[in-house]
């Protein structure tokens, strides 16, 4: 018998090989329950190639109860006395308004899961007027990045406008890209729509009170964090010389060089299990016998807040070179009693 598989969107996002060697290896028969992110992908995809049925909603049955599948979690459903439920979208994120009345209803099932590890999260908190260019400073501060690479920031009109949205149905694949430098300095064979991360600020995209940025970094590595604004506070509510401060976090972040998300997984294990030929090597790069890629600090996070994001935009904005001070801040100098 062969096995049915029913995907609940979300499949590929900015996937870096066509969808096509993706879902080649993919065994079974499929069915597809398009999600939010899959609304780029499919449009370049001959579908009926790899799929049995692609929908937005589909039925089911075990030979007992019937299931309805969706990539949205649903509060009102077919038989939902008696019947389940079963979604993906909101992945471990535990925080949404409606996450209490999922809870609660035994009959809605959450199969949404993210395959990157390990997990590495920040919720934190920038005052609005910030500059692109800051907050990509602060994320850079929040995941352990030291400034040796490039970086700018994205914002899709197709993850952020609603489908009824003129920007949307004017131009739904629009990606404006904010880099360090500025649309100006960059040639012609480069990305459209670039502009200067130095002259805009994060406020021209809180009015909806929602926002998804992402922020790449290290162009050979290619690590990539999903910004996304939960909240805006009025100014009373949020004194600017708080910020930024992060409020709780999962993981230590990057390790530069090691070869991007896949490198950081590998090195994770070969130090958990010592017994590679790669430790030695990796031992002697890093100057530690052990990495611990679990560790949060929370306190240490919040001082260097206060610190780090200065000296990347001296080193960005105005090319100077970081001093002995500064280099001990980024290698947590502080921290080494000998």
């Amino acid at each position: 018998m062969t096995a049915e598989r029913h995907i609940l969107g979300d499949l590929l996002f900015r996937n870096e090989k066509p969808a096509e060697e993706y879902l080649k290896q993919l065994k079974g028969k499929k069915h597809l329950i398009i999600g939010n992110h899959d609304r780029d992908w499919v449009k370049k995809c001959n579908l009926e190639d790899f799929f049995e049925s692609v929908n937005n909603l589909h039925f089911i049955s075990d030979g007992k109860r019937q299931m309805t599948l969706c990539h949205y979690p649903m509060m009102s459903w077919p038989h939902m006395t008696r019947c389940y439920m079963v979604f993906g979208h909101i992945h471990g994120n535990t925080d949404a308004d409606y996450w209490p009345l999922i809870r609660e209803n035994d009959l809605m099932l959450n199969a949404g899961a993210d395959v990157n590890k390990p997990l590495i999260w920040r919720r934190f908190q920038v005052a609005g007027n910030i500059t692109l260019a800051q907050l990509g400073y602060v994320t850079m501060t929040l995941f352990e990045m030291k400034g040796s690479h490039l970086f700018h920031l994205e914002y899709s009109v197709n993850e952020n406008m609603p489908d009824d949205d003129p920007a949307y149905q004017s131009e739904p694949d629009k990606i404006l890209r904010y880099d360090i430098a500025g649309g100006d300095s960059f040639p012609e064979t480069m990305i459209s729509n670039t502009y200067a991360a130095t002259e805009m600020t994060l406020r021209r995209f809180t009015s909806r009170g929602d926002a998804t940025f992402h922020f790449f970094y290290d162009y050979g590595d290619g690590w990539e964090v999903v910004l996304r604004l939960e909240e805006v506070f009025e100014d009373s509510e949020l004194p600017g010389k708080e910020l930024p401060r992060v409020l709780e976090g999962q993981g230590f972040g990057i390790i530069e060089d090691c070869g991007g998300p896949a490198g950081l997984e590998h090195l994770r294990e070969v130090f958990q299990q010592k017994s590679s030929p790669e430790y030695q090597s990796m031992r002697e790069w890093l100057g530690t016998s052990e990495v611990d890629l679990s560790v949060f600090d929370l306190q240490d996070l919040n001082f260097r807040l206060k610190k780090l994001p200065r000296i990347f935009r001296d080193l960005y904005e105005y090319d100077y070179p970081p001093t002995k001070h500064s280099i001990d801040l980024l290698d947590r100098k502080y921290c080494k009693t000998n």
